[in-house]
C-alpha cells in the first residue's frame, strides 16, 4: 500500500486552492521542499494539456525521482489535482488504477466541499472539515489496511458527504 506524502488542489489560474502535506505539523523547512515539487510539477501539467492524447481526465506520472512521484488529474473546469507519492514508504510502484481512484475520490471530495457548499466562493482557498477530514484518513501511515475505498467508505458511514467510486 502507497502513502501519499503531499496533496495539492490548483485552480484553474494555477492559483493553490489547498495544499496538504504529511509534514504540516511536524518538519516546514521538508513540507516546503514537497509544495516546491508539486508546483514545479505544474509545467508539465501545462505540456500535457497542450498536446491532448485523450478525453481522460488522468495526467499520469508528471514527475518521479528517488524520493517520490507526482501524478495529476484535472478536471473539466480545469482544476488540478496533484498527488504525491513518496518512495521512502514503498518500494513497490503503486498500481495506475489506485492512483487514479485515489484521485477521484479526492476530486469528488472537493466537489462536496466546494460546489455542494452555497457558502463558497469560488478561487478562494477551501476550508472544509470533510474534505481536510478525508485528507487527514488518507495521510494516516500507520494503519496499513486502509485503501481509499475503505476510506471512503467508513466517512461515508460516519455521516460526511458521500463520495463516490468509479
Amino acid at each position: 500500500m502507497f502513502c501519499p506524502s503531499a496533496i495539492a488542489i490548483i485552480n484553474a489560474s494555477n492559483q493553490p486552492l489547498l495544499i496538504r502535506t504529511h509534514l504540516d505539523d511536524i518538519d516546514k523547512d521538508e513540507a516546503t521542499k514537497l509544495i516546491y515539487l508539486l508546483h514545479a510539477s505544474l509545467d508539465i501539467v501545462e505540456e500535457k494539456i497542450e498536446q491532448p492524447s485523450s478525453r481522460d481526465n488522468f495526467l499520469g506520472l508528471l514527475y518521479h525521482s528517488e524520493q517520490c512521484r507526482i501524478y495529476g488529474l484535472m478536471s473539466t473546469t480545469k482544476v488540478k489535482i496533484l498527488l504525491m507519492i513518496g518512495q521512502r514508504y514503498s518500494y513497490e510502484t503503486p498500481r495506475e488504477n489506485d492512483i487514479r481512484l485515489m484521485l477521484k475520490n479526492i476530486h469528488r471530495a472537493y466537489i462536496d466541499a466546494t460546489a455542494m457548499n452555497p457558502f463558497y466562493k469560488m478561487n478562494e482557498p477551501i476550508k472544509s472539515k470533510s474534505l481536510n477530514k478525508y485528507l487527514d484518513t488518507i495521510f494516516q501511515t500507520d494503519n496499513t489496511s486502509r485503501t481509499p475505498q475503505n476510506t471512503m467508505d467508513q466517512l461515508t458511514s460516519e455521516g460526511t458527504p458521500a463520495v463516490q467510486t468509479v
